[in-house]
C-alpha cells in the first residue's frame, strides 16, 4: 500500500495484553527511502532498471513483503543443425507431395434408420438443395443404395459431410478423377 507521496507503509505487529496484537503503522519521508539503498522497494526499482525482469520483487515490496524472488534464466535446446551433401553419382530421390484434386463428389448411402422426410429435409438445410433435388436425391439414394448429391470443392463437400454425419447420415466423399 503507497500512502503519501509515493512512500511505503511499514508495519509492524506488537503484542497486546488485552487485544491480542496491536497493529501500529509507520511511513518514513519520502527522502529517506529514495536515498535508502537497502529498502525493498529501491532495490526492486532497481533490478527492475537494471532489466533483470524482477517484477515480482517491485509487486512484494508494495504489498509490504520484504521477500525479493529472482527469476531463473532456463537453459533452452537448440534444434539440431542438419546439412545435405551431394555425392557425385549418388542417386538423388525427390520428396512428391499429393496434389488434392479440384472437385469432390458427395455422396449419401441410404440406411434404415432415418425417414426419408428427415433425410430429404437435411438435404435442404445443409446442403441447400432445392425441395425437389433433396427428394430425387433421397428417393435415388432410397432405391438404389447410393447416391451423388453434387460435386463441390474439398472444404465445401467436407462441411456438407461433416454436417450431415451430425445429423446422422451416412455420407462420403472421394476425388473426381479429371477424365471422367
Amino acid at each position: 500500500m503507497l500512502t503519501g507521496a509515493a512512500s511505503p507503509a511499514f508495519v509492524a505487529f506488537r503484542p497486546s495484553a488485552s487485544s491480542g496484537a496491536q497493529r501500529t503503522v509507520s511511513t518514513p519521508p519520502a527522502s529517506q527511502i529514495s536515498q535508502e539503498r537497502g529498502s525493498p522497494l529501491a532495490l526492486a526499482a532497481r533490478d527492475v532498471a537494471a532489466g533483470s525482469g524482477l517484477l515480482c520483487a517491485a509487486f512484494a515490496a508494495r504489498s509490504g513483503r520484504r521477500t525479493a524472488r529472482r527469476a531463473v534464466d532456463m537453459p533452452v535446446k537448440e534444434p539440431p543443425v542438419t546439412t545435405t551433401v551431394a555425392i557425385p553419382g549418388a542417386k538423388v530421390e525427390e520428396e512428391t507431395k499429393q496434389k488434392r484434386a479440384d472437385e469432390y463428389r458427395l455422396v449419401l448411402y441410404n440406411d434404415p434408420l432415418n425417414k426419408r422426410e428427415f433425410v430429404a429435409r437435411c438435404l435442404m438445410t445443409i446442403c441447400l438443395l432445392k425441395e425437389g433435388d433433396a427428394y430425387q436425391v433421397m428417393m435415388k439414394a432410397h432405391k438404389e443404395g447410393v447416391a451423388v448429391v453434387g460435386t463441390y470443392s474439398f472444404e465445401t463437400a467436407e462441411a456438407y459431410c461433416d454436417g450431415l454425419k451430425s445429423q446422422g447420415l451416412s455420407v462420403d466423399i472421394f476425388p473426381v478423377d479429371k477424365d471422367e
